[in-house]
């Protein structure tokens, strides 16, 4: 299809870019939130998005393509608000210091101390992991229950080290 073409296609009650966005604006939409995770910018993404898409109609030469063409705009779109986004700098030599945990110099020693706070029962499988490097699936095994089931005791288990240590 010709460029001549599309626009005509456009310019006709019901052209091209009013069938594009009627048939690709919920899944667009779904993707930037998707993409931001914040409902405001996301609708700033999709204007932005159909803003260049009608703009670039010219080089939409298949209109069968269009989803991806619309895709791979949202997506280049969402990076350019990251390039346009500026940090703020800190001065270091301005900046307030950060307070120093209580650990104690040997952390080794340290970390006995928070694991003889543990029932043993939850201290050896997080040991056998830790410090003997055994893999997840031997862990299981050793204790008789699959290998999804051990992967969640020992994240709640090193969850649990965590809080020990903040208290």
């Amino acid at each position: 299809m010709t460029t001549q073409a599309i626009r005509m296609l456009d310019a006709a009650p019901g052209g091209l870019f009013e069938t594009l966005y009627a048939r690709h604006h919920p899944l667009l939409r779904r993707l930037a939130w998707m993409l931001c995770g914040d409902p405001v910018l996301a609708d700033d993404l999709l204007q932005e998005t159909w803003l260049r898409a009608w703009r670039a109609l010219d080089a939409l030469h298949e209109p069968g393509a269009a989803k991806g063409w619309l895709i791979t705009i949202l997506r280049r779109e969402h990076a350019r608000l990251f390039e346009r986004r500026q940090l703020d700098c800190v001065d270091l030599d301005h900046a307030a210091p950060v307070p120093a945990r209580d650990v104690p110099p040997d952390g080794a020693l340290y970390l006995r101390q928070l694991l003889g706070r543990m029932p043993v029962a939850d201290r050896e499988p997080l040991l056998m992991q830790i410090v003997d490097g055994v893999p997840v699936a031997e862990i299981a095994c050793r204790f008789g229950v699959s290998r999804n089931a051990m992967t969640i005791r020992l994240h709640r288990l090193r969850r649990r080290l965590r809080e020990l240590d903040a208290a």
